[in-house]
């Protein structure tokens, strides 16, 4: 199977907070990367990458993913039960979360916009020190292998 990812990637990272916040994942800019397929395609996980200035504030997340941009017509989520950071660094300024997602959809002929996805995070603190630096959707295509 041919895999990719599509990605928002942000050198100075986006504030989190207690809020949902949302992240347009598009096609990387790395190269060789292809378009998202609009169907016959396994979402197989997301990763985020958040840092903080001095140590992190938040420690778990509420993740929503949607079809368009105003967060009506969700694909995934919102979560049950928040998310824990998976990985921390010592200094506890860094961490990465990683889901196993397992889905197979479809782009739905309207409400949506082929080879863009929106992930929704919610902190569970109310800081402006965190900052999401990446987050990234893998996927692998059935049809190519």
């Amino acid at each position: 199977m041919a895999s990719g990812y599509i990605e928002y990637s942000d050198g100075t990272g986006t504030t989190l907070s207690n809020a949902w916040v949302k992240f347009a994942l598009t096609t990387s800019t790395a190269t060789g990367q292809e378009a998202i397929p609009t169907s016959g395609v396994n979402w197989t996980s997301l990763s985020v990458q958040i840092e903080g200035s001095s140590t992190l504030d938040n420690s778990a997340f509420d993740i929503m993913m949607t079809w368009d941009t105003n967060g009506v017509y969700p694909i995934h989520g919102p979560s049950q039960s928040a998310y824990n950071l998976n990985f921390k660094t010592s200094t506890n300024t860094k961490a990465a979360l990683a889901i196993d997602l397992g889905l197979a959809p479809t782009f739905p002929s309207a409400n949506a916009t082929n080879g863009t996805i929106y992930v929704w995070l919610k902190g569970n603190a109310s800081s402006t020190n965190d900052k999401v630096k990446l987050v990234r959707l893998h996927f692998s295509e059935f049809s190519k292998g």
